[in-house]
Formats: C-alpha cells, sequence, structure tokens
C-alpha cells in the first residue's frame, strides 16, 4: 500500500494543490481547473500501471486523503467526498480480497473525525462487512 503522504514539503504538488483549494475555495476556476488537472494525471497514471486493480486503490486513497487534507481546513463539501473516496477503497480492498489493505484503510478510517464547521457529522462512514474477520 502506498505511504500516506507527507503535507509538510511545498514540493509535494498533493499539498500545493490542498492549499490552493484551501486559500481560495473550489469556487475558484483556478484552483478546480488544477484539482481536475491532478485527477486526470493520476486516472492516466493508474491506467499505465502494471496492477491496475491496486493502482485504482491506492489513488482512492490517494484522493481521500486530499480531500481530507481539504475539508479539514473548512471545505466541508471535500469531507463527503474523502467519506466517499475512503469507502470505495474500502469496498474495493475487501472485494478483492485484500485483507491486510482492508484492514490499513480500516484503521485509518477510524482514527479519522468527520465533522463539518458547524460540528454536525457528515455521515456514517465507517462501513461494517460481515465476514470481514471470518474467511477470505
Amino acid at each position: 500500500m502506498e505511504k500516506e503522504p507527507k503535507f509538510e514539503t511545498p514540493q509535494n504538488p498533493e499539498e500545493e494543490l490542498a492549499m490552493l483549494l484551501i486559500e481560495k475555495g473550489p469556487e475558484n476556476p483556478e484552483a478546480m481547473e488544477r484539482l481536475v488537472e491532478w485527477t486526470k494525471e493520476q486516472e492516466e497514471a493508474v491506467k499505465k500501471a502494471d496492477d491496475y486493480p491496486l493502482a485504482q486503490l491506492e489513488f482512492k486513497l490517494k484522493q481521500a486523503r486530499l480531500y481530507l487534507r481539504i475539508g479539514q481546513n473548512g471545505q466541508d463539501d471535500f469531507m463527503e467526498c474523502a467519506c466517499e473516496s475512503f469507502n470505495d477503497a474500502l469496498t474495493q480492498a475487501f472485494n478483492e480480497r485484500r485483507r491486510k489493505l482492508f484492514q490499513e484503510i480500516r484503521k485509518e478510517m477510524k482514527g479519522i473525525a468527520v465533522v463539518k464547521k458547524d460540528g454536525s457529522v457528515v455521515l456514517d462512514w465507517i462501513v461494517e462487512f460481515k465476514g470481514e474477520d471470518d474467511e477470505w
């Protein structure tokens, strides 16, 4: 599994993108254009990957972490997108029977508070899978 990116370095393209969206908001054309470009670049990299399903899963996680970073800094719509991306990655890991990856994603999700600026919970996004610890 791809390591969680560190957002401290300005050389990190995800950090630069996150900061742009945090500062200017999603309604800013430049910020949204950069997000669309970043997404297209990531999708192209996934298409070229040797292990397409794993690359797709890792992209979902990278996207979830980016959205979470933005959402935790006041952009509530991105919190919901982060939840969806984490859930998609978790579901894919489960469906593909990637037990270790499933457990790592679940652990990461449980450690994240998903709350809007007004204090409301975005949604109950920790999905319970029947048999998750049973037969794989």
